[in-house]
C-alpha cells in the first residue's frame, strides 16, 4: 500500500490509468481524514485533461464523505457529462440537502443522462422542493421526449401519485414515442387507474402492433373494470379496435367475443385476417379450427401462411386432408411450412409423403421430415434414417438420432454406436451443437442390444474419451453382463486390459454404482483401497448406493484413509453420500471418523496461498464452507445426530466437556463446522468453567463466519485464561478476512497490545492488520519498543497495511534492529509506505552485510519510485551478490520515465 505522499506523485503521471489508480487508492478508509487528499482531488479536476480521471475523481469523492459536498457541487459544471454524471450520483449517495438547489439547476443540463441522474438523485433526497422541480421537469420533458423516464416516473409515483397519473394517461395520448407509450400504459395497468381504459382503447388505431398489443396486455390486467368499454369497441367501425378488444375480452374471460374475431376472417385488408387468425391460435378453442381451415385458401399468402402454421400448433385431425391438399401445389415458403405443420399430425397419407421428402435438398424439409416418421413403418424408414446420420445439417442428424432410438430396432445399434465414437472422438472440435447428448438417450432407448457392441468397444478403443463415454454408458444401461468387464477396470494395469488408466477406473467404479447389482460390492470395496483418490472417491460414491452393512466398514476405511482436505479438494458430494448411507444404516463406529472429518479441513495449510497471505494470516485460516461443503456438513451433522439420538451441537460439546474423551481435541474443531445448529450454545460455553471449552467455543465461533460472534468473542478477550484469549483474537482475525468487522473490536485488540503475554500481543498486532484502522495507529506505534521481536515485527507488518505516514519515523528507529527479520519488516514497509524520506536510510542498507537486507532495500527504492533512488540503484548494480544486481537492473527497467517525479 502506497503513502499519501507517493500517490500524490503519482497524480502526475504521464499515463492515464496510473492517475486513475492513484485517484482510487487516494480514497482509502485510512486516508479519507487528510486534508491533502480533497486539495489534490480538488488540483486534479481543474487541471487533468483525461475525462476518465475526472470520473474516477467525482466517483472518489463521493467516499470521503460530507466533507467533499461543495467540491462535487462544483464538478456539476464540468465539461464533460459523464463526470457531471458521475457527481449528481455522488450528491445522492451523500444525501446533503445543500445538493438541491445546485441539482434542481443540473435539471436544465443539455445532457440526457445528466438531467436524468440529476432527477434521480433529487428524488433519493425526499425533499419538498426537490420533488416538485422534479415533477415540473418531467412535466416539461417527459411527453415530448422518446426517453422513457420509467424509474423516476415509478419513484415518484410512490411519493406523489396524482400528479403522475395525470403525466402518464397524457402520455398514451399525446407522446410522440412508441415506447414511452407502452412503458406508461405498463405503469398504469400496475397501479389499476380506470381512467387509463379509455386511452387505452384509442390505442388500438396506432399503426405499430407492438403498441397495440400492449395496450391490449394492460387491458387485460385492469381486469373485469375493463369489459364494458371493450364491448363497446366490438361495435365501432375500426378494425383494428375490434381486432383487439376483442382479444382481450377473450383474454378475460368473455368467450363471446369469439365470434368478433372470427368475422374478422373476412375482413377486406389482409393484415387483419393475419392477426386475426395469430389471435385465434393463442385461444386454442376447437371452434376455431373449420374457419382457420378457410383461409388456406385466402388470397394473400402471408394469410395462408399463417394458418398454416395455426394449425400445425392446433394439431386438429380435421387440418390433415386440407394441409395434404395444399402440400401438392403450394409454393415455397408455404410448402416449406406446410411439411413442417404436417409433421405434427400421425397419418398414413402423411408417412408416405414425409418418405418422398426425407431427402429433400432443404435441411429443415429433411429435418421436419424426419421426425414426423413414424416408427410403426421401421422398414421403409430404417435406411433413410441410417443415412440421415451421415447429412451435411447436424439438425438433421439430431433428428435422426432421435428417430432411430423410437424405433427400438436392433439394426439402429450398430450405426448409433459409430455415431456416439464420433462425437466423443471429435465432437469437441466439430463446429456445431452436437455434445452427444441424443446418442446417448437413443441408445439407452434400444436398451439391451446395445450392451455388447459397447462392451466391445471399449474393449477396442485407445481413445480416453470414448472409453470414459462407453463406460459411464455401460452403467447406465444397468445390465449385468457390464460387470465383469468393469470389475476388471477397477484394477491397475497387469496386462489383462491394455489401456486401463486412472480414468477407466474412477469411471468404472461410477458405472458399477449405477448398476447398482450387489455382485459388484466387492470389486468396489477393492478399488477403494486403490492408491489414486479420484478411483477412491468414485468407489466411495458407488458404495454408498448400497444401504448394506458389508459397505459400512470400507466406507469407514475411506474416511480415515481419505481425510476431509481430499473431500474439500475432490467431491464434498462423496462424503455427503458416505454420511447418508451410514446414517441409514446405523453402527457406532461412525460417528469417529464422521466427526474426524469435519475437523481435517479445519485451516489452510502454511503457504497454500501466496507467502504474503500466508504469512498474513500467521499460516492459517478456516476454509471458506461453499455450497457443496455446507451440504456434506449438514449431512454429517445429521447422520451423527441419527446415529446418537442427540441433536449434533449437544453431541459435540458434550465430547468438548470432557476432559477424558479421546475426540476432545477433534470435536472441540468441529464444533465450526455445524454453523446455526450450534451458534447459541457455543456463544453460552464461552461462560463454561473449563477453560478448554471456552477456547473451542471462540474457535468455533470464528468458523462460522457469522456476525453475530462478534460481540461474544470481544467479551472473551477479557477472559482469565491466555489460551482462551489467543483464540478469541485469532477468531476476530478469521471473522475480519471475511470482511466481518466492527470498530468495537478494534478499540478492544487495542487494549490486548499491552498485556503481559507476549504471544497475546503478538496476536493482536495480526489481528489488527486485517482491520487497518486509524484508532489502531497510536497503540501500534507505542508497542514498536516491545521487548519480543516477533511482536515487534507483527507490529511493523500491521503498520505497513495501515499506511500513515505518521508511523514512519518509530518505524525506521527498527533499522537497527537486533533482529533481521523484523528488519527486513521494516524495509518492506518503508517500501510500501513510499515517501522520499525513506530513501536515505534505505540507501545506507544496500551497505549492509546481509545479502537479504540488500535485496529488500533494492525492492523498497524500486517500490518509491522517485528521482532520487536511481542513483542508490545503479550503485547497487555492483553489489557481490548476483541476485542483487539482478534485482537493481530490473528495478531501474522499470522504472524508465517514472522516476522523474521528485
Amino acid at each position: 500500500m502506497r503513502s499519501i505522499s507517493a500517490l500524490l506523485r503519482a497524480l502526475q503521471h504521464p499515463d492515464d490509468e496510473m492517475r486513475r489508480f492513484a485517484v482510487s487508492d487516494l480514497c482509502e478508509h485510512h486516508q479519507r481524514t487528510d486534508p491533502r487528499v480533497l486539495q489534490a482531488l480538488s488540483e486534479q479536476l481543474v487541471q487533468d485533461e483525461c475525462e476518465h480521471v475526472r470520473e474516477v475523481v467525482a466517483e472518489s469523492l463521493g467516499k470521503l464523505g460530507t466533507i467533499a459536498v461543495p467540491l462535487l457541487i462544483t464538478t456539476l459544471n464540468d465539461a464533460d457529462p459523464y463526470v457531471r454524471r458521475k457527481a449528481a450520483q455522488q450528491l445522492g449517495a451523500l444525501g446533503d440537502e445543500r445538493a438541491i438547489a445546485p441539482l434542481i439547476q443540473t435539471l436544465q443540463d443539455d445532457h440526457q443522462d445528466v438531467q436524468y441522474e440529476a432527477a434521480d438523485t433529487l428524488l433519493n433526497l425526499h425533499s419538498t422542493q426537490a420533488i416538485a422541480a422534479v415533477i415540473q421537469f418531467l412535466q416539461q420533458h417527459y411527453l415530448t421526449s422518446d426517453s422513457l423516464y420509467e424509474g423516476l416516473i415509478r419513484k415518484l409515483f410512490l411519493l406523489q401519485p396524482e400528479p403522475i397519473v395525470d403525466l402518464l394517461l397524457q402520455a398514451l395520448t399525446i407522446s410522440p414515442s412508441d415506447q414511452v407509450r407502452q412503458a406508461a400504459a405498463k405503469i398504469l395497468a400496475e397501479v389499476g387507474d380506470e381512467r387509463a381504459i379509455q386511452p387505452l382503447i384509442g390505442l388500438f388505431d396506432h399503426q405499430m402492433i407492438n403498441v397495440n398489443a400492449t395496450a391490449a396486455q394492460a387491458l387485460v390486467q385492469l381486469g373485469p373494470r375493463a369489459i364494458p368499454a371493450l364491448q363497446a369497441a366490438l361495435a365501432v367501425e375500426s378494425p383494428w379496435r375490434v381486432l383487439w378488444a376483442s382479444y382481450a375480452l377473450v383474454q378475460l374471460g368473455e368467450s363471446s367475443a369469439l365470434a368478433a374475431l372470427l368475422e374478422l376472417l373476412h375482413h377486406p385488408f389482409w393484415k387483419i385476417r393475419h392477426y386475426a387468425i395469430s389471435h385465434l391460435t393463442k385461444l386454442g378453442d376447437r371452434q376455431i379450427v373449420e374457419p382457420i381451415i378457410a383461409c388456406l385458401k385466402d388470397s394473400h399468402d402471408k394469410v395462408q401462411l399463417q394458418a398454416v402454421q395455426a394449425l400445425g400448433a392446433l394439431k386438429d385431425d380435421r387440418a390433415i386432408e386440407p394441409l395434404l391438399e395444399l402440400a401438392q401445389s403450394s409454393p415455397e415458403p408455404l410448402w416449406r411450412s406446410t411439411i413442417g405443420a404436417l409433421s405434427q399430425f400421425a397419418h398414413p397419407r402423411i408417412a408416405a409423403l414425409m418418405l418422398t421428402v426425407v431427402q429433400h435438398p432443404d435441411p429443415i424439409i429433411r429435418y421436419h421430415a424426419i421426425l414426423a416418421l413414424k416408427a410403426d413403418e421401421s422398414e421403409q424408414i430404417l435406411p433413410l434414417l441410417l443415412k440421415a446420420l451421415e447429412d451435411s445439417d447436424w439438425n438433421v442428424r439430431e433428428a435422426a438420432t432421435q428417430k432411430l432410438g423410437d424405433l427400438s430396432d436392433p439394426q439402429a445399434v450398430k450405426p448409433l454406436i459409430q455415431r456416439f465414437k464420433q462425437i466423443a472422438e471429435y465432437g469437441r472440435f466439430q463446429q456445431t451443437q452436437e455434445d452427444g447428448e441424443n446418442t446417448t438417450a437413443a441408445l439407452l432407448k434400444l436398451g439391451k442390444p446395445v450392451v455388447a457392441p459397447l462392451i466391445a468397444v471399449l474393449k477396442a478403443s485407445t481413445n480416453a474419451r470414448i472409453r470414459y463415454d462407453a463406460i459411464l454408458l455401460l452403467g447406465q444401461l444397468q445390465d449385468r453382463r457390464a460387470v465383469p468387464v468393469l470389475a476388471n477396470l477397477l484394477q491397475a494395469s497387469d496386462g489383462k486390459i491394455q489401456y486401463s488408466d486412472i480414468g477407466d477406473r474412477a469411471a468404472a467404479a461410477q458405472a458399477l454404482g449405477m448398476i447398482g447389482d450387489v455382485s459388484v460390492i466387492e470389486p468396489l470395496i477393492a478399488a477403494s483401497k486403490d492408491r489414486d483418490e479420484q478411483v477412491v472417491l468414485s468407489a466411495a460414491e458407488a458404495l454408498s448406493q448400497f444401504h448394506l452393512p458389508i459397505v459400512v466398514e470400507p466406507l469407514i476405511q475411506i474416511l480415515r484413509k481419505w481425510n476431509g482436505w481430499h473431500f474439500h479438494s475432490g467431491e464434498p458430494k462423496v462424503i455427503q453420500a458416505i454420511a447418508q448411507t451410514l446414517a441409514e444404516i446405523g453402527g457406532q463406529r461412525a460417528i469417529e471418523p464422521l466427526i474426524k472429518v469435519f475437523a481435517w479441513y479445519h485451516e489452510f495449510p502454511c503457504g497454500m496461498p501466496l507467502q504474503e497471505q500466508a504469512e498474513r494470516t500467521g499460516g492459517g485460516a478456516p476454509f471458506a464452507t461453499t455450497g457443496a461443503v455446507l451440504a456434506a456438513n449438514q449431512a454429517i451433522a445429521a447422520a451423527l445426530t441419527q446415529l446418537t439420538g442427540v441433536p449434533i451441537s449437544d453431541l459435540l460439546l458434550g465430547i468438548v466437556r470432557d476432559p477424558a474423551h479421546p475426540l476432545r481435541e477433534t470435536a472441540a474443531i468441529s464444533l465450526g463446522r455445524v454453523g446455526d445448529l450450534t451458534l447459541v450454545p457455543v456463544v453460552d460455553a464461552l461462560q463454561d468453567n473449563d477453560a478448554f471449552v471456552r477456547r473451542s467455543a471462540a474457535c468455533a465461533l470464528g468458523m462460522m463466519y457469522d456476525k453475530r460472534g462478534v460481540l461474544p468473542l470481544i467479551e472473551t478477550l477479557q477472559d482469565a485464561d491466555d489460551e482462551v484469549v489467543l483464540q478469541a483474537i485469532e477468531s476476530l482475525r478469521w471473522l475480519s478476512i471475511h470482511q466481518i468487522k466492527d470498530p468495537k473490536a478494534i478499540l478492544a485488540l487495542c487494549l490486548r497490545l499491552s498485556h503481559p503475554n507476549w504471544q497475546i500481543r503478538e496476536a493482536t498486532a495480526r489481528a489488527l492488520s486485517q482491520s487497518p484502522h486509524e484508532l489502531s495507529l497510536m497503540p501500534l506505534v507505542a508497542t514498536l519498543t516491545d521487548s519480543y521481536p516477533a511482536v515487534r515485527k507483527s507490529v511493523v507488518y500491521a503498520l505497513r497495511y495501515l499506511g500513515d505516514e505518521r508511523a514512519l519515523t518509530p518505524v525506521q528507529a527498527l533499522l537497527n534492529d537486533p533482529d533481521q527479520e523484523v528488519r527486513l519488516e521494516v524495509i518492506r514497509c518503508l517500501g510500501e509506505i513510499g515517501v522520499s524520506e525513506s530513501v536515505e536510510p534505505l540507501t545506507e542498507l544496500l551497505n549492509d552485510p546481509e545479502m537479504k537486507v540488500r535485496l529488500s532495500a533494492v525492492n523498497a527504492l524500486h517500490q518509491i519510485g522517485t528521482a532520487s533512488v536511481v542513483t542508490a540503484l545503479t550503485t547497487a548494480l555492483q553489489d557481490e551478490s548476483p541476485y542483487v544486481q539482478d534485482m537493481a537492473n530490473w528495478a531501474l527497467r522499470e522504472l524508465g520515465g517514472r522516476a522523474t517525479l521528485d
